[in-house]
């Protein structure tokens, strides 16, 4: 038997799990298996979302930092994102003191609506092949502001 966790969003933290296995034992026809375990940064991604709000039809960005743990050297080989993703991004390398780092910018030139996605970060790791950043869109349209004036009653000035 084979029991996979998801452990995204886990990094630093404790992950406890339950699992229920059925049997064909009539004195033990379930039984429960407990997981826990602490779970390692990979990388630190920092925000791990990344929230674009606004007014309908401005363009808008937001950004990511993305830094491996020293334990884990790793390099982004390519990225892709959520097929049909409304927004475009962009990923550049920088150096910090003698790390290497990657700065993700997600940019949505016409936002509309509300949307989810996902940037996929590929990497040469055989630790872990892809990181993932959540991409969270909320815009609203913008409404006229209307101006109320007040018409004196007939015959005054």
């Amino acid at each position: 038997m084979e029991i996979r966790v998801n452990t995204n969003g886990y990094g630093g933290r404790t992950l406890h799990k339950t699992a229920t296995v059925i049997t064909n034992d009539p004195n033990n026809p379930e039984v429960k298996l407990e997981i826990s375990g602490p779970v390692k940064y990979f990388a630190v991604i920092k925000p791990a979302v990344i929230q674009l709000r606004g007014d309908e039809g401005k363009e808008i960005s937001g950004t990511a930092t993305i830094m491996p743990v020293e334990a884990y050297p790793f390099k982004i080989i390519r990225t892709s994102a959520t097929a049909n993703a409304a927004f475009t991004h962009t990923l550049e390398e920088f150096q910090e003191g003698d790390k290497t780092g990657w700065r993700l910018t997600v940019k949505d030139q016409d936002p509309k609506g509300r949307y989810s996605g996902v940037v996929y970060l590929h990497t040469d790791s055989k630790e872990k092949s892809s990181l993932e950043v959540k991409v969270y869109g909320n815009f609203t349209k913008k409404r006229p502001t209307t101006q109320v004036s007040q018409m004196p009653p007939k015959g005054e000035k």
